[in-house]
């Protein structure tokens, strides 16, 4: 299924509709004020919403806040809340518990008719796991043909998931209850990898028969018929094993979706982000700012006037709007300002001071015209000026200069604090970005107080003149480093052809993922002025022609490719005509180094000594790899325990992702070691696998990653 409007025209249409948003709470004190902020950002995309919160045996402040907040009164938003006691008692098992909750509120939602008034319903896990959202993304649900969909839910940020026992999935394992007799002893986690490499190479939707994972889009006239349940027939153990006691409740949902004939999808650009290790909570952020310094002045001339900021580096600021601003800052700095905005025409700003240099369109996609080179330690940022107090145009703006702001950096916002409701806006943005990446800063001037009462609709009316505030950032850990965390659910990414990119340049012929070869466009292809050639039209489909049809073997693309033969494909133009319409897309071979191939298995022993039976041979064998000793096994064979135990200074990492991480951007530059893998122990431990003919380092270690590691084999004497 295909998207048939663009984003924006989405966005249009949101907010043409109603939506009710809920979701079952209990012990949230912590992140309530970060999930409700989410919330409320999510009910803005809509015409009007109904928020109804289901709150049950809460032991601290939860219930307190949940009652506070629903008594705060919102032009679009209507409240609603049901507070209940004493279910633990009735319901010991948890996911029947939560049925119980969530068919409460489907309950009333029935009963007071709101489905006829209210097209869709937003489910939210409102704990640590909905620490921040993208909005936008939520709008792409929206860019689909409404009549073919009746769910759509979220991954992680970056295609990772985490709600594996909702999840049932037909093109992957999970399909059955994990921790059920079905599972057959299998640990779950061990499936994981394989199910994120789908999330990460499906361009579009997934079709699923039951999945969450934190926030879901249902239209409510699909849902409003059925019930959650967590009910589970098991007939290996008939129940009596714990596993088997009960399944999802979002399974139970979800059946009776299906058996109505309702389809439910996974949407890989939909993403929410679960709260970053050893991050404070948003309510403790905001409160920090009574420690700033205050001061009577003009917070922007204050810092131009006294030199506080760094004049070695870059100045950017986000929106030139009328260029009053940037020729108040080019008088106190003689390099260029760059100025972006969308809507910019030369002859609405003559009267700019020379040195500001304006430039059109996003910061995403403009960071190229601000650095020369990405890559030169030497450029760097030292005072950014964002005017737009927007939580989306300031959380674009800090991610795409990220590896460039410096230590040192002065941050000035027009407007952060101190307005109805600034809590939902560029200082939530400010916070996520401070939390995600740790980044050490602090509070530097503002031109009053905070107004502490984050939770009012009311401010003084002189607090409202003191919106502007600056930060300093102390130590970015992201400063000059290449990205990688590339924003797997963009629409770059999803639609980025990494095998058309990776077989037009053949120094790239070692890159086996799509992850991989998106990092190594971002960080390098772009700024090298390569190209993907499916992504620039007929131009360069037709550069990509004439560069390749003539070195192309259309022989051998027929020998590696037999059914091609036998649908009639005989002829040179034929087959490159194939190739170039559907064999990259199929990820189909085009070349094969024969002499390579031959040389790696060592099949001259074997009379295998021309091009047609290597050929023969590669595929009478499973179609092995044949660029075997190209490859960089360093990556696959990585284990982060290792990696800190025999490095003293890494014992602060605590975690597989921070020491990959660290390898990844420092170790393996500086040669450390990752893993203590050793082939001719392996084959010394394993004698069997010599009699199948896996007798070098190359064929060792293949077997030891894509079989040895599931079957547990040792590579290790002791």
């Amino acid at each position: 299924m295909k998207e048939i409007i663009s984003i924006q025209d989405a966005k249009t249409q949101m907010m043409q509709l109603n939506v009710v948003i809920y979701g079952t709470i209990r012990d949230i004190e912590e992140h309530f004020f970060t999930s409700f902020s989410n919330l409320e950002n999510i009910s803005s995309l809509f015409a009007k919403s109904l928020v109804i919160i289901f709150e049950n045996d809460s032991t601290d402040n939860t219930r307190d806040k949940l009652i506070k907040w629903s008594q705060k009164v919102s032009v679009k938003m209507e409240k609603h809340i049901i507070l209940k006691d004493n279910l633990i008692e009735l319901y010991p098992l948890r996911s029947h518990r939560l049925a119980y909750c969530r068919n409460c509120i489907l309950n009333y939602i029935y009963d007071n008719n709101y489905h006829l008034t209210y097209d869709y319903a937003i489910h939210c896990e409102l704990d640590n796991r909905f620490w921040s959202v993208d909005y936008t993304s939520i709008c792409s649900c929206f860019q689909y043909n409404p009549n073919s969909w009746d769910a759509m839910t979220c991954v992680n940020k970056n295609n990772t998931y985490y709600d594996f026992w909702a999840l049932r999935c037909d093109q992957s394992w999970f399909n059955i209850n994990i921790f059920s007799c079905d599972a057959e002893n299998v640990d779950y986690k061990s499936k994981i990898e394989e199910f994120e490499h789908l999330l990460k190479h499906t361009s579009g939707l997934i079709q699923v028969t039951s999945s969450f994972n934190g926030l879901g889009v249902y239209k409510l006239s699909s849902i409003i018929n059925c019930r959650y349940s967590a009910a589970y027939l098991c007939n290996v153990c008939n129940n009596a094993k714990i596993g088997c006691k009960e399944d999802n409740d979002h399974i139970g949902l979800h059946k009776q979706m299906i058996n109505n004939g309702c389809t439910i999808f996974i949407n890989n650009k939909m993403y929410i982000q679960s709260t970053p290790k050893n991050s404070i909570t948003y309510e403790e952020f905001i409160k920090t700012i009574k420690h700033v310094q205050t001061i009577n002045k003009d917070p922007l001339l204050y810092l131009l006037v006294n030199n506080f900021i760094e004049k070695e580096g870059k100045w950017i600021m986000d929106n030139i709007d009328d260029g009053y601003i940037a020729n108040i800052i080019t008088n106190y700095y003689d390099s260029k300002l760059y100025a972006f905005h969308d809507t910019y025409q030369l002859n609405n700003y003559t009267l700019l001071n020379k040195n500001v240099v304006v430039v059109q369109h996003n910061n995403y996609d403009n960071i190229h015209n601000v650095f020369s080179d990405i890559h030169d330690p030497n450029e760097y940022i030292s005072f950014l000026y964002i005017d737009s107090p927007s939580y989306e145009n300031t959380k674009v703006l800090l991610h795409s200069f990220r590896s460039k702001i410096k230590n040192g950096c002065v941050i000035l916002f027009k407007k952060l604090i101190n307005y109805k409701n600034f809590f939902l806006y560029a200082i939530k943005a400010l916070y996520e970005f401070i939390q995600e990446y740790e980044i050490q800063y602090e509070w530097s001037i503002m031109n009053g107080v905070l107004n502490t009462t984050i939770d009012t609709d009311i401010l003084d009316k002189k607090l409202t003149k003191t919106q502007c505030i600056s930060i300093k950032i102390i130590n970015n850990p992201l400063l000059n480093t290449s990205s990688k965390e590339s924003n797997f659910n963009s629409p770059e990414y999803l639609n980025f052809d990494w095998v058309s990119y990776t077989s037009y340049y053949s120094d790239l012929s070692q890159v086996k993922t799509k992850e991989e070869a998106f990092l190594h466009w971002i960080n390098y292809g772009k700024h090298e002025g390569r190209i993907v050639p499916s992504d620039h039209g007929t131009d360069d489909s037709t550069v990509k022609t004439s560069q390749s049809i003539n070195s192309f073997d259309w022989n051998v693309y027929l020998e590696l490719n037999r059914d091609l033969k036998e649908a009639g494909i005989n002829t040179r133009e034929d087959a490159y005509f194939h190739w170039i319409n559907y064999g990259i897309k199929e990820d189909r071979l085009y070349k094969f180094d024969w002499c390579t191939y031959v040389n790696s298995y060592s099949l001259l022993s074997k009379s295998i000594d021309t091009k047609i039976k290597a050929i023969n041979h590669w595929l009478d064998n499973g179609r092995p790899d044949i660029y075997l000793e190209q490859k960089d096994y360093e990556n696959q064979l990585f284990d982060w325990k290792y990696y800190i135990r025999e490095y003293p200074d890494l014992k602060q990492i605590s975690s597989p992702r921070l020491a990959w991480i660290h390898w990844i951007t420092y170790g393996k530059k500086e040669g450390r070691k990752c893993h203590n893998f050793n082939w001719t122990n392996y084959l010394l431990l394993n004698s069997d696998l010599i009699q199948t003919g896996i007798n070098n380092k190359i064929l060792a270690t293949e077997h030891w990653i894509n079989h040895g590691k599931k079957e547990n084999r040792k590579y290790v004497t002791t």
